[in-house]
């Protein structure tokens, strides 16, 4: 007999496109409550080389394989308790139903309170053996059955039976499957309704228009062609192959729906529906008698019609939704990445300006730690106008505090604040400037956890001070603010929330761990990311060390109340313990605490120094990267580790710790824009502009760039020179501008871009934009590379 765990990992492993064996390790440890950080990094050689996206996708299909077999179990014990015979049809409908829609699906018709079908009425009327009989291809005639009704009513109901049974039959329904797949379409009109609103806008727009407005269009450069007009004009007459769908395009049309704007369709060109029906019928007469071959013609065309292909449109909207959702969920996924990995701002004192027109620009002075030093509100902007009045006050802030950094919020007046920070150039050349995001930042400012910690400002304080501190350090701010109110990713309010959520968390869990976190600094919303701690064992630890001061040994972990052995296994290899002056801390400590060696692996880490005779002070310099670097690059790993009694992927982690400089930051570089003043909105951009920006998102049909019009641009897929990452920066080509509908096309064809590029995951990183850099802020040039 196969063992479940190893019945599971047949099923879930096929799905996930991932080994049997790596799957079903990655399924005891997840079952054992790993999480997947840890086991990506410390459990490599239990794995082989899965990455946390295929550990994350093995965990997603085990939970859908678990979920179904705990309703499959249900709907058999339900029907069982009813006294229904669940004939091997039905066994085998229930047995190929892979997700809880299809079983519900397939449940359907036999639940007591359920919606009484006609196959089911037919039962009730005794029919069922007659169908029974057709069904196992036996000779039929409705005269035999006269006794029960009508030769019309036995026909009807046989007919109503086996048409139930056609619809459930997984090979039918298979037919059903490759024929959409081949020749299906995807289909949305504009409803009745959007129609309706439309004709009556469009007669009140002519009763109101002009005489002059093609003239007027013609002297802006413009023509009489109309373009669409309207959130959903791209999707009014839309068709495409079914095997053709992008997941945006759902997902849009899915909204269009919702908000009753479209009506969506799916279906098969009428030859090859014609021709299915036909196969069908085919596949179902060489199972049956040939006396029964009107009845089982009949209900097939019946069992297509009313049961087989609506079962199968709304199975394919299901999976179209939700294959449209993951894809999105990747999309944010990959975007949250590149922003929370955004390089922080170390050692310098920032001057955060949360821009406003009537309520004025709120100002935050930070020190190097982020500590408020200092916050005002000023008012260069109309309806005040005091512009030189303020800029007095910000130079004399700017210098009181020795500011060499300036933060502006890209949200209301960003332009315009821009342009008057300027005026402070002329005399403090070095001062630099650039744009942060201030997505999520108002919410943040007055949330609970905002008041609590910083309850003797208003939340326009609050807000100022945040965006000083996704400058200084992007990660630990921004894990405070809710994954929805991060704007970024495709559709995202169009998802579900806890998917969302879901992603989020694991994302950041997953950049946490990458940049490890010290246990003695770091902030309560950024300890209960760390993989393996929560809210509750984080408010403990910062409980806990405000009782003892510091923390002198990653050890000291299983002394926070909720922190057991599997827990601690699970957090402690992401934390770290600096040494200080005056603190007792161990030998091992002073050395591994500060990396990312796992305290299980200290005694390896030992053994790998003394094989290639390095000393422990000299772990993370030159002369024990000249002297490991083969076993880090993989030569003779597998010799070393048998000689150390480990895997060759343990030994990797270990070795590529101990080669790792003290300093190294996996957030160490950046892309900036630099935007040109003479464009200041929308209106302003003409076709044919060169806009610097950086990207901000990606999704699967292009990216969006900020260029400083207050609308992120488009680049198509097609007008990319080479794919484009969140925080790529260069200059873009502006090749259309829809002010009415606030579009703007952009491409990158005819133009260098330059982009940074991180090491983790061959991804750029960039969390600012604008202004100047200095050498003191960026420690070194980022490469750039060429599209054209």
């Amino acid at each position: 007999m196969v063992p479940p765990i190893m019945a599971m990992a047949e099923v879930v492993s096929a799905r996930a496109k991932t080994r049997v064996d790596n799957t079903a390790e990655v399924l005891k440890l997840l079952d054992a409550g790993h999480t997947v950080p840890f086991i990506v990094r410390y459990r490599a050689g239990m794995i082989g080389t899965l990455t946390a996206d295929a550990v994350r996708t093995i965990e997603h299909e085990r939970d859908v394989y678990t979920a179904a077999q705990t309703r499959r179990d249900k709907v058999l014990a339900a029907l069982t308790a009813t006294g229904k015979v669940i004939d091997a049809r039905l066994r085998s409908a229930l047995a190929n139903a892979a997700t809880v829609a299809e079983i519900d699906e397939v449940y359907a018709p036999f639940k007591p309170d359920g919606k009484k079908t006609k196959a089911a009425a037919a039962r009730a009327a005794g029919l069922g053996d007659a169908a029974d009989q057709v069904l196992s291809g036996k000779w039929f005639a409705p005269k035999d059955w006269r006794h029960l009704g009508s030769e019309k009513e036995v026909f009807e109901g046989v007919q109503h039976i086996c048409a139930d049974a056609i619809a459930l039959d997984p090979e039918t329904r298979q037919h059903v499957r490759d024929a959409y797949d081949r020749g299906g379409s995807f289909n949305s009109r504009a409803s009745a309704a959007s129609k309706k609103a439309a004709a009556g806008a469009g007669a009140a727009a002519v009763a109101g228009s002009g005489k002059d407005d093609s003239r007027k269009r013609k002297r802006q450069g413009g023509n009489d062609k109309k373009r669409p007009t309207g959130q959903y004009a791209n999707y009014e007459d839309f068709q495409v192959n079914l095997n053709r769908v992008k997941p945006h395009w759902v997902l849009a049309v899915d909204r269009g729906e919702a908000e009753k704007a479209l009506t969506v369709t799916i279906t098969l060109h009428e030859s090859s529906e014609k021709r299915l029906k036909n196969d069908i019928v085919r596949f179902w007469l060489r199972k049956v008698h040939r006396s029964a071959t009107d009845v089982i013609t009949a209900a097939v065309m019946d069992g297509y019609s009313r049961l087989l292909s609506r079962r199968y449109v709304r199975e394919c909207r299901r999976e179209l939704t939700r294959t449209a959702h993951t894809a999105a969920a990747k999309v944010f996924g990959r975007n949250v990445r590149a922003l929370l990995l955004t390089r922080p701002i170390r050692g310098h004192r920032v001057c955060a300006i949360d821009p406003g027109f009537a309520n004025g620009c709120k100002i935050a002075v930070l020190d190097e730690t982020g500590a408020a030093v200092e916050t005002c509100t000023l008012y260069p902007h109309p309806p005040r106008n005091q512009a030189g009045r303020a800029l007095a006050d910000l130079e004399r802030l700017v210098v009181r505090h020795g500011c060499d950094l300036i933060g502006i919020g890209n949200g209301t007046a960003v332009r315009e604040t821009e342009q008057w920070v300027e005026g402070l150039r002329p005399r403090h050349p070095k001062l630099m400037w650039t744009i942060v995001s201030e997505s999520g930042a108002s919410v943040y400012s007055v949330s609970p956890e905002a008041e609590a910690e910083m309850p003797d400002r208003t939340p326009a304080e609050r807000g100022a001070i945040s965006l000083g501190r996704r400058l200084l350090d992007p990660l630990s701010e921004l894990a405070k603010v809710e994954a929805k109110h991060l704007g970024v990713g495709m559709y995202q309010h169009d998802l579900p929330e806890k998917l969302i959520s879901t992603t989020f968390d694991q994302i950041i869990e997953e950049c946490v761990a990458l940049v490890g976190v010290d246990l003695n600094t770091a902030c309560e919303a950024v300890l209960r990311r760390v993989p393996g701690l929560n809210k509750t064992t984080a408010k403990a630890l910062v409980g806990k060390r405000a009782d003892v001061g510091r923390f002198t040994s990653r050890g000291d972990l299983l002394k926070i109340a909720g922190i057991g052995k599997r827990k601690f296994q699970d957090a402690v290899g992401f934390t770290r313990v600096f040494p200080t002056a005056g603190a007792k801390f161990s030998k091992a400590e002073v050395v591994y605490g500060t990396t990312g060696v796992h305290p299980e692996s200290y005694a390896l880490a030992d053994a790998v120094l003394a094989k290639f005779s390095v000393s422990r002070r000299h772990v993370g310099t030159d002369a024990a990267r000249t002297a490991l670097r083969g076993v880090a690059d993989g030569v003779g790993g597998s010799a070393t580790a048998t000689d150390l009694d480990t895997d060759p992927a343990t030994l990797k982690q270990v070795v590529t710790e101990l080669i790792k400089d003290k300093k190294f930051d996996p957030r160490d570089e950046y892309a900036k824009p630099l935007f040109r003043e003479s464009v200041r909105s929308l209106s302003d951009a003409r076709v044919g502009m060169v806009l610097s920006g950086r990207v901000t998102n990606v999704s699967d049909f292009g990216a969006f760039v900020d260029v400083g019009l207050g609308v992120d641009g488009l680049v198509h897929r097609s007008k990319m020179a080479a794919p484009l990452e969140p925080g790529d920066s260069g200059d873009f080509t502006c090749i259309d501008v829809d002010v009415g509908r606030k579009r703007l096309s952009l491409s990158t064809q005819r133009q260098g871009l330059g982009a940074s590029k991180s090491a983790h995951d061959g991804g750029s990183r960039s969390g600012t934009s604008g202004g100047h850099r200095s050498e003191t802020v960026a420690q070194h040039r980022p490469k750039h590379r060429k599209l054209d």
